[in-house]
């Protein structure tokens, strides 16, 4: 967890079957390429990556454990084109310096960023390209993501927002003043 100590959550079935479902609508349903998993299966990031397109009869094609980070970018452009990539910012950069702005935005017609606040600077790198970006806001103890900004129009110097709740789920936003 974020604190540096291990935890364990509870994810109710309905909340999983419900983040799927999205996924498999909205993510896997832009192809017919699956996605790619290239995380570890114990971050909660991969959940849509490993089970959308398999729901859907679609691959999920898995990056092997032993291959070295620096073989990710040119490992996914000769296994794409994907139906979506899912990837933390981090992991867009790293793709970024290794492949190239156009070879990363043409590995799927959606790029699904999440796990930590996305940069607006590396966000506007991709404007103009032809793939949509949208940011992934979403708590583990809320069943890996709950909120999503597209990507559209300029973008600044911050962070990207957070966006707006998915389908079934509902966002507080609270004032601790």
């Amino acid at each position: 967890g974020s604190t540096g100590r291990p935890k364990g959550v509870g994810v109710t079935h309905r909340s999983l079957a419900n983040h799927l479902h999205w996924a498999v609508a909205e993510l896997a349903g832009r192809g017919r390429g699956g996605a790619p998993l290239f995380s570890s299966v114990a971050f909660d990031l991969v959940v849509p990556s490993l089970w959308a397109p398999l729901m859907c009869g679609q691959r999920t094609w898995l990056w092997p454990a032993t291959a070295d980070v620096s073989e990710l970018g040119e490992s996914l452009a000769a296994a794409g084109p994907f139906s979506f990539v899912k990837l933390t910012p981090g992991h867009l950069e790293l793709l970024v310096r290794q492949i190239g702005v156009d070879r990363t935005a043409g590995l799927a017609p959606l790029l699904l960023v999440a796990g930590e606040a996305f940069a607006g600077p590396l966000a506007a790198l991709f404007r103009g390209r032809p793939v949509q970006l949208v940011n992934e806001y979403g708590p583990t103890e809320a069943t890996v993501g709950t909120s999503v900004h597209p990507v559209v129009g300029p973008v600044g110097a911050g962070m990207v927002p957070i966006g707006r709740p998915l389908p079934n789920v509902t966002a507080y936003v609270v004032d601790a003043a």
